[in-house]
């Protein structure tokens, strides 16, 4: 009886001795997984950030009648969330229509037609008049319409777009070149001030078809059908309705992606430091000057990325011009 009782108690302290060697070997185990590494991009720009929170001073309001600061950087956080994601899936689903260059123009449109309803819509939730029509949709459709067909819609950005703005609604040349931005992105910011424009009656799309009024247009009848055929996609229309609702409503899901982080670091910065455009047009020119020498995020993430900072640089310069 005793050696059976002996056998038992050695038989107890062995499984002990096997669980505690178990839990410390998970335990080891555990320290040792490295975590996963911040990418450098992300890093450098978080530095910056925190490098603006030393620069801000305290915020004055100005001019803004019944609205203040926070309600104008609502309006430009929803513009350039907007086109972030509908670069994001303009370039998807035009990659699926034609893989060589579907995907630019896709890019292109999504981010005009994403930007622009989001910042509609959200502007007039402000006033609880919230409608999530898809008129407004085929307004922007209209424009991009007109502007293809004639043939002002290239793989290098927009043209002919100055004659459907106004005033302060042009971001001047000195902001540009602080911004550090290309053409391309430049150009989608541009036609998002140019759709807000189209919403609130100060302009329209040209509609003259003439060929012979634009002498130099260089796009082929081939291109053209595939930019009507992103413009009039039902895929491309439904994705960016969902992401007008979403930004309206505080429903948007944003994921660990590097491109998202860099996003919600600009939103981030965007309050903490920006008064007025020349303030954004800084900051996003130091966030260009990593991102474009970073190996973290591909060609296609940086445009997406930059075409989302174009939006807000083009966005606050429409919003405070028209609360005025």
């Amino acid at each position: 009886m005793k050696t059976m009782i002996g056998i038992s108690k050695g038989m107890a302290v062995m499984t002990m001795i096997i669980l505690l060697t178990a839990c410390t070997s998970d335990n080891y185990d555990m320290e040792m997984t490295p975590k996963a590494k911040t990418p450098d991009v992300i890093s450098k720009i978080e530095n910056i950030n925190a490098e603006l929170e030393q620069l801000k001073t305290p915020f004055v309001t100005r001019g803004w009648k019944d609205w203040n600061r926070n309600k104008r950087n609502e309006l430009v956080r929803a513009d350039f969330k907007g086109c972030y994601d509908g670069v994001k899936y303009g370039y998807e689903i035009g990659k699926q229509i034609d893989s060589s260059r579907g995907g630019c123009f896709g890019a292109i449109i999504g981010g005009v037609i994403g930007g622009g309803v989001s910042s509609w819509w959200k502007y007039r939730d402000m006033d609880h008049k919230l409608e999530c029509n898809d008129a407004d949709i085929e307004t922007i459709s209209e424009l991009c319409r007109s502007l293809a067909q004639k043939g002002d819609i290239t793989e290098s950005g927009i043209t002919n777009l100055d004659e459907a703005l106004k005033g302060d609604s042009i971001v001047n040349n000195d902001l540009i070149l602080l911004s550090n931005l290309d053409a391309l992105s430049l150009c989608i910011g541009k036609m998002h001030n140019t759709a807000l424009a189209t919403f609130d009656g100060s302009s329209g799309p040209n509609m003259d078809k003439n060929d012979e009024k634009y002498p130099d247009k260089k796009i082929d009848a081939e291109t053209i059908e595939l930019q009507l055929s992103l413009i009039d996609s039902k895929e491309l229309k439904t994705k960016c309705k969902q992401i007008a609702i979403d930004i309206c409503t505080g429903e948007k899901n944003e994921s660990d992606s590097t491109t998202d982080k860099i996003i919600r670091l600009f939103d981030e910065a965007l309050d903490s430091y920006t008064e007025n455009a020349e303030d954004i047009a800084f900051i996003i020119g130091k966030y260009c000057e990593i991102i474009d020498s970073t190996a973290d995020l591909t060609e296609e993430e940086k445009t997406q990325v930059k075409a989302a900072f174009s939006t807000a640089l083009y966005s606050i310069s429409y919003w405070e011009t028209k609360m005025k």
